[in-house]
């Protein structure tokens, strides 16, 4: 594990860092650029939804849950430190919340199965993981 890592909410300070990682982190489902813009309205309407991972004062990566589709990253400079485990591990979800992963992303595939995910279903390219703890 890595440092004292805790999750914390998604304030407006941590908004812009959100938008940095998911342009900087191509192995998204869909991937384009956001814009600050782009990302300050959607924020204003999902922040509720999402939790930041920090280690001290450091962020370090971001969780979140929208309409039962789960969203993370780790920063590039933190990864395959337990991060991604940590958070979702410790992120509450619903029943219904659905992960979604590109078939060709072994990582996240066994991060999910480390987790106690569940493969639900295959449609395509895609994997969908069910919370089973």
């Amino acid at each position: 594990m890595f440092g004292e890592l805790k999750l914390v909410n998604c304030n407006i300070s941590y908004w812009n860092f959100v938008r940095k990682i998911r342009n900087e982190n191509q192995g998204f489902i869909t991937y384009a650029k956001i814009s600050i813009y782009t990302q300050i309205l959607y924020m204003f309407k999902h922040a509720k939804n999402y939790k930041i991972c920090i280690d001290g004062e450091q962020p370090v990566g971001f969780i979140g849950n929208v309409n039962n589709d789960l969203r993370f990253a780790v920063h590039k400079n933190f990864r395959r430190k337990g991060i991604g485990k940590y958070m979702l591990s410790n992120f509450n979800t619903c029943q219904e919340t659905i992960g979604k992963v590109n078939i060709e992303n072994i990582g996240s595939r066994k991060l999910f199965e480390a987790c106690g995910w569940k493969e639900n279903n295959k449609i395509g390219q895609f994997i969908f993981y069910k919370n089973e703890r």
